[in-house]
């Protein structure tokens, strides 16, 4: 049974203290928190305070004594009031009856505690399952703000509708006045005691925060500088998502580390931010990359890089699309331009995806590479020759450095113009700008957008470029990274075959449909005679079968394809064989309807093939034409030859 008691703790005897005694044992009065209280006189056998005279007194609150489930004591911190205390030991006892009947709430210890210490739990889970610094400090300052602005308490407090409501005010109005007291040194101890991130913490240096880098930060005048802000604690939907993603890995690990039964964020979906993109970037045209990378080469240091290393900086990540953690992880070893297909390797640890991968490195990348690395031949194999960490380890400032050699850049080409007019158009344009007329930047992201883009204007099939992206999805290949300008749309356009022309006689001679199946219920009869497999010529501009431009087809110039008869000519030429679209094995033959003049469908029958005596193929050439259709089984393969024969 749970029994209630009170706690002590002994102090020294006050200077003021009367000493009486009572039933033979010495006690001591004296003031204690605006009451006068009366507590034994003792003497601790050990302990800082062993062979002097002190008092035990007794702490305000109750504690709870009861044996558990396991029947080993406890003890439990109640109420200063007893009858409150009383009751809850009679919870209690009651909850270790039901785990002893076997009907209790598994999750009722857990949802008992603060919230605060599952998050710190939740903390444990995150560094020992290997998460990236920068990722777990984020979403754990992710989860303060959320957890404090919410007003969650308990597992039991947390629900879907308050996280948006509250999420749903941070983006529109903001959040409340905030306060700040003390100094601390760092960004990042600066996010945690505001519930930010330490990127959020660098923006506010940016746009004029009391920050200082390295040296104590007043906190005070951070949080005024904070309240000022029109925008204050306002966040987009693309923040608002990291936020949702934050909270939403958080209450997923607690239903699968079985601290509550239900998941109240599982429903939750992200926003949409197409309609809110605040930094929209774009790809960089070639003309632009290479004036750039001259720029670069020319111009002095900075942010501590000096030319040549920032060019060759902006082509690996223009070239390989590697962010720039993973560019700045590269060491020497990540080089391997011995291998007959020269790569670059980014690590696990580093890499976005948390995966070892391997680029293959362009012809022209791996030979400036060897121009360039010998100037870092006093580096050792683990050293990086990317120095993109200053000394404190801070970032160095990669956009920074792309608005500096675009500047240059720019002004070279501008003071190119032959002309006043010509200077002021170019002056006009947005070539060469970090941000463009349409507000899209150029920084050092961009050149992963370029790369990306640069695989789509080349050609590359969509599952390719995703795997070298490196990315999740196609549709994040497709949709955020790929950017076509008008010119590649215009090409797109003008490869699509061209419309009939004004005054072309397109409804003299039959039209004749194919069947699908779907035009009538009628049975369609069999055609008397079948003519010959189509026989492959090339893909060419019209299709992988029959008359197309630059090749010869199978139907003499001059002759209808359909209901003259067919002449067979140049059947199979070994040359087109590697060339074209291979089929998808012999399909069966297909009717075809013909439609009269009172709209009725009659079945057609195929012409046959007269075959030219003179131009007739050998058996030599015919068996080409079998060997063109590779999912041919051999029985099929021997009667056609049987056919032929």
């Amino acid at each position: 049974m749970a029994t209630l008691r009170k706690s002590t703790y002994t102090k020294l005897v006050p200077a003021d203290a009367k000493i009486i005694a009572k039933g033979g044992k010495q006690l001591a009065r004296f003031a204690h928190k605006g009451k006068t209280i009366t507590a034994p006189i003792t003497i601790p056998a050990k302990g800082k305070l062993a062979g002097r005279e002190c008092v035990q007194v007794e702490r305000p609150e109750w504690y709870i004594r009861y044996k558990d489930h396991n029947g080993k004591w406890q003890e439990e911190k109640a109420y200063t009031d007893k009858d409150a205390s009383q009751k809850k030991a009679v919870e209690i006892q009651q909850r270790v009856d039901r785990k002893l009947s076997g009907h209790a709430d598994p999750f009722e210890d857990h949802h008992r505690r603060p919230l605060i210490e599952h998050v710190d739990d939740f903390d444990k889970f995150l560094c020992a399952k290997g998460t990236s610094t920068d990722y777990h400090g984020d979403t754990l300052a992710r989860l303060h703000r959320t957890i404090k602005g919410c007003g969650f308490e308990r597992i039991a407090d947390l629900s879907a509708s308050a996280f948006v409501s509250w999420l749903g005010d941070v983006q529109h109005s903001g959040e409340t006045l905030v306060e700040g007291t003390g100094k601390i040194v760092g960004y990042r101890r600066v996010g945690d005691y505001f519930g930010v991130t330490e990127s959020t913490v660098g923006k506010w240096k940016r746009d004029g925060a009391p920050l200082v880098a390295r040296k104590p930060i007043d906190l005070a005048a951070v949080a005024e500088w904070l309240n000022q802000r029109a925008d204050r604690g306002k966040i987009s939907p693309k923040t608002a998502n990291h936020y949702i993603a934050s909270m939403k890995l958080f209450t997923r690990w607690l239903k699968r580390d079985r601290r509550m039964g239900d998941d109240p964020l599982a429903h939750l979906s992200m926003l949409d931010t197409s309609r809110d993109i605040r930094r929209e970037r774009r790809a960089i045209g070639s003309d632009e990359f290479a004036r750039l990378v001259a720029a670069a080469e020319a111009g002095g240091p900075v942010e501590g890089v000096i030319g040549v290393d920032r060019a060759m900086l902006y082509i690996l990540a223009a070239w390989t699309g590697f962010r720039r953690k993973e560019l700045a992880s590269l060491t020497l070893r990540s080089f391997n331009l011995t291998a007959e297909t020269p790569v670059v390797r980014v690590l696990a640890a580093h890499a976005k995806g948390k995966r070892t991968d391997e680029v293959p490195l362009h012809t022209a990348v791996v030979e400036r590479l060897r121009a360039w690395l010998p100037s870092k031949a006093d580096l050792a194999p683990g050293d990086h020759p990317l120095q993109l960490r200053a000394a404190g380890g801070s970032w160095r400032k990669t956009s920074k450095m792309m608005k500096v050699d675009l500047a240059s850049a720019r002004a070279r080409w501008i003071g190119e113009a032959e002309t006043d007019a010509e200077r002021d158009r170019r002056e006009q344009s947005d070539f060469l700008t970090y941000q463009d007329e349409d507000g899209a930047f150029a920084d050092f992201h961009a050149n992963r957008h370029t790369f990306i883009s640069n695989l789509g204007k080349a050609g590359v099939p969509l599952a390719t470029a995703q795997k070298l992206a490196r990315h999740s999805t196609p549709a994040l290949t497709a949709n955020v990274y790929t950017h076509l300008e008008i010119s590649d749309k215009a090409s797109a356009i003008e490869s699509l075959p061209a419309p009939p022309k004004r005054g072309d006689d397109t409804t003299a001679g039959s039209h004749v449909l194919q069947a699908t199946g779907t035009d009538d219920g009628r049975p369609i009869e069999p055609p008397e005679t079948l003519s010959a497999p189509p026989v492959p010529q090339g893909t060419g501009k019209t299709g992988q079968f029959g008359a197309h431009a630059g090749t010869k087809g199978v139907v003499e110039e001059g002759v209808d394809e359909s209901p003259q008869t067919l002449k067979i000519k140049g059947l199979g030429t070994p040359k087109h064989t590697k060339s074209r679209v291979e089929t998808s094995g012999l399909e069966p033959p297909t009717p075809w309807l013909q439609t009269h003049s009172d709209g009725a469908k009659a079945p057609m029958r195929l012409a046959k093939v007269e075959a030219v005596p003179h131009e007739c193929p050998t058996a030599d050439d015919l068996a080409v034409v079998v060997e063109a259709w590779p999912r041919l089984s051999k029985s099929i393969r021997g009667a056609i030859m049987e056919l032929v024969e």
